[in-house]
């Protein structure tokens, strides 16, 4: 038995947020908590931002996916 297969996953990219020119996608957090954590680090080194600014994080649970 695999425990966690069966748990969700969460997903989004850079580009479903509205940033045409970025590649970055996550494909496999585990929680929409840890989808955003990983969000800010790449906003921070990725595009230099000091935060994710609010339009892109209502843009970012939109186009979220989980599976």
């Amino acid at each position: 038995m695999n425990y966690g297969e069966n748990l969700p996953k969460y997903s989004v990219s850079c580009r479903g947020v509205g940033v045409p020119d970025c590649d970055f996608e996550i494909k496999s957090a585990s929680s929409e908590q840890e989808l955003f954590e990983l969000l800010k680090t790449h906003a921070r080194m990725g595009h230099n931002m000091e935060s994710i600014p609010p339009d892109k994080a209502e843009a970012a649970k939109k186009a979220m996916t989980v599976q």
